[in-house]
């Protein structure tokens, strides 16, 4: 299991100052691997890609490549990284599954680190609101609040290739063609 260090501790530790991140601020809509959105409202911000990537290393944590973004508010009291779990399918998920845990940083600090497993459109993302022990409660109200605007999007389901209706289909498509083609009168 990783552990999330807040940013701005990680920031006054370092003995490189933390990078620029370049931020996108809401109220917007983020697209999440294709299959879910999260709407930001003002006061929220986040960032993905490159500068996602950027902002989780100079605060100490370890990628996994699974990430799609980070999301919180402008004064970063608390964030949540989001990202995509590894050949978890949603429909063995059955529902929402949450923990927390709570980590003692090397000044003494406690973080709390709760996560939160959601299926759907075929597919399971993680959401961890990473904030201080101290303001727990009010972090995970703005993060709930957050959250509440999070949907999987329809699902395009493609029909499977055992399903039989395909195959008539497919039948059915080549049968009219044929007769089409034997119907033309030759030309000479």
């Amino acid at each position: 299991m990783r552990f999330w260090i807040l940013a701005l501790l990680a920031a006054s530790l370092s003995a490189q100052p933390f990078p620029d991140i370049r931020w996108q601020f809401g109220p917007r809509t983020l697209t999440l691997a294709g299959v879910a959105e999260l709407r930001l409202n003002m006061g929220l911000m986040y960032v993905d890609g490159a500068e996602m990537r950027k902002f989780l290393l100079a605060s100490g944590n370890t990628l996994t490549g699974r990430e799609l973004a980070v999301a919180g508010p402008v004064d970063l009291a608390w964030f949540a990284v989001i990202s995509r779990e590894p050949g978890a399918a949603s429909h063995v998920l059955g529902s929402d599954i949450t923990w927390t845990e709570t980590n003692r940083e090397p000044d003494g600090r406690d973080v709390v680190v709760d996560s939160f497993l959601t299926g759907g459109n075929g597919a399971v993302l993680r959401f961890e609101l990473v904030t201080e022990a101290a303001s727990h409660q009010t972090s995970r109200a703005a993060f709930d609040h957050m959250r509440a605007s999070f949907r999987f999007l329809p699902s395009a389901t493609r029909p499977a290739w055992n399903d039989w209706r395909l195959w008539a289909a497919v039948l059915v498509s080549l049968a009219l063609a044929i007769l089409t083609l034997r119907r033309r009168p030759a030309s000479s």
